[in-house]
């Protein structure tokens, strides 16, 4: 007997049990972080930057994006106990992601969005989140449930009924 299916999985979780578990792996991480932070605030970012074509099991390449610019960086893994986000925070970059990062922001420009949200606060993370893409010249697919980054030279509308998107570039 065969059986067909799209090759989609359904997603039998809440959006609750979602944020829920991401926000348990963000509390277990946080007395790293917090240190993580200190050192990095104190002595700086360590230089162990490596090419982005090296490659090996104790190395993490993940994109990196500061206020200007975005890059794939590569890291050595020293200790492979340490959560990658303490890695990272030592560096100067937070995931977006508590567990398996692939975007990295830059402490540095968190610094900025928090300057620029206490002397205006109905600056919204969407509009410096939107603001930052058009530094960069990179696009953003816009949907009902927020923004996700898209590639490509335009920025991608979604009608309501979600089956005819208009394209438009900014």
């Amino acid at each position: 007997m065969l059986i067909f299916h799209s090759g989609h999985q359904t997603d039998h979780r809440t959006r609750h049990d979602r944020l829920q578990r991401a926000s348990e792996a963000w509390n277990i991480q946080y007395p790293a972080l917090v240190e993580a932070f200190l050192y990095w605030d104190c002595h700086g970012a360590p230089s162990s930057e490596l090419p982005p074509d090296v490659g090996g099991d104790d190395i993490v390449c993940i994109l990196c994006m500061d206020t200007f610019s975005r890059n794939t960086q590569c890291f050595r893994v020293a200790d492979p106990t340490e959560h990658l986000n303490t890695m990272l925070v030592r560096h100067g970059y937070i995931a977006c992601s508590p567990t398996d990062p692939s975007l990295a922001i830059s402490l540095e420009t968190l610094a900025i969005y928090k300057a620029f949200s206490t002397h205006c606060s109905q600056l919204s993370v969407q509009s410096f989140v939107c603001a930052l893409c058009d530094l960069q010249g990179v696009c953003l697919l816009l949907l009902s449930y927020g923004y996700c980054l898209a590639h490509g030279g335009a920025v991608v509308s979604i009608s309501p009924s979600l089956t005819e998107p208009s394209y438009w570039c900014h």
